[in-house]
């Protein structure tokens, strides 16, 4: 079964593969640089917005390390971030 999937993947030389990954760096690269300056106009047009967090439980490392970002970008661009949640989850 594996070898029949493995089979679809079709070979390739290895120089054709490393341009490939080499254009493909490139485009990821121009990608992200236009997708801050997208990120950034688009922040511009939800300024003075409130968004209310709503982790499950707080006190959570990871939802603690989220809002922690939500409040670092909320900064950024403008808007409000409410943490709001309970401190004891009932199931």
């Amino acid at each position: 079964m594996v070898s029949s999937l493995l089979a679809g993947c079709g070979g390739s030389d290895s120089a054709s593969t490393s341009d490939n990954s080499t254009s493909a760096g490139s485009s990821d690269a121009q990608t992200t640089e236009q997708g801050s300056s997208d990120a950034t106009a688009e922040a511009s047009g939800i300024e003075g917005k409130t968004v209310a967090f709503i982790p499950k439980l707080t006190g959570n490392a990871f939802f603690e390390v989220a809002n922690d970002g939500a409040q670092e970008y909320a900064e950024k661009w403008g808007i409000t971030v409410d943490y709001m949640g309970s401190s004891n989850a009932k199931q």
